[in-house]
């Protein structure tokens, strides 16, 4: 679940989502990057770390500036990806290059 959106202070873009992940894996993960898209062509990205055991839901607030300008944006459902995984066995997963 990834809700939250992009507000505007003082010409500042501040980035702000709560998100609820769930490792679907067999193996304990310690570290997930997730992307948001926003706005035209413009992506907030978030290394989330932690523990995240197998199965668990596991919920975050995450904020961070992404930018200046104007935009500002607020919604009730929003696209977060997985980028990246990080396992505790030292392992990793990456999301596949789309194929064109």
């Amino acid at each position: 679940d990834c809700r939250g959106g992009i507000a505007s202070v003082e010409l500042v873009e501040i980035a702000g989502y709560n998100v609820t992940l769930r490792n679907t894996s067999s193996i304990a993960a310690d570290e997930i990057r997730l992307a948001i898209p926003y706005g035209r062509r413009k992506t907030a990205t978030f290394d989330v770390h932690g523990t995240f055991e197998p199965g668990v839901d596991v919920q975050k607030s995450l904020r961070k500036t992404v930018g200046g300008g104007l935009y500002a944006n607020e919604s009730a459902q929003n696209t977060c990806t997985v980028q990246h995984v990080h396992f505790i066995d030292g392992t990793a997963w990456d999301k596949p290059e789309p194929k064109n």
